[in-house]
């Protein structure tokens, strides 16, 4: 955990979620590195070898996100699932935690899309009213599940790989 957060200056929340089938954790850090003056900017300047700011070809000065670029946020996800692992092992459980996406394990199923609790609501709404909600993300979703379903019943084997 202290090389995953606390070195990188990051401040992390968590929450459990234990849902019948699927309990999960939402692991969450921030990306404004935490400073003895509060929280520090999301963008910091690149330092180049003499010590200067980075300047790029337009004279512009070079900037980063302070939380890392996306080599160094697989690199923290990848050490956060290595940590999950090694403590569900020495408590003697026999299932880990993989953070590859279906498409990186070669199971063929198809992504669904972040619908939101606002887009929820508003579908409920329109339910309750007797209306279709007309929300594109609502219906690419529908979609999409439809789809898998589709895969599952063609190929139950994609279940059981998972």
């Amino acid at each position: 955990m202290v090389e995953q957060v606390l070195s990188r200056e990051q401040v992390a929340d968590w929450v459990y979620h234990n849902k019948p089938d699927n309990p999960h954790v939402h692991f969450m850090t921030t990306l404004r590195p935490l400073t003895a003056d509060g929280f520090g900017p999301k963008r910091v300047v690149v330092i180049s070898e003499d010590g200067q700011p980075l300047r790029m070809k337009s004279d512009k000065i070079a900037y980063r996100l302070g939380a890392g670029d996306k080599r160094e946020f697989l690199d923290q996800q990848n050490g956060w699932l290595d940590l999950q692992n090694q403590h569900l092992a020495l408590n003697g459980l026999q299932i880990r935690v993989d953070g590859r996406s279906y498409a990186e394990r070669g199971i063929d199923v198809v992504p669904t899309t972040y619908i939101g609790v606002a887009a929820k609501a508003i579908q409920r709404r329109a339910e309750r009213e007797g209306r279709d909600p007309k929300l594109e993300r609502l219906r690419v979703f529908d979609e999409n599940r439809a789809e898998t379903l589709r895969r599952i019943q063609r190929r139950p084997e994609i279940v059981l790989d998972m």
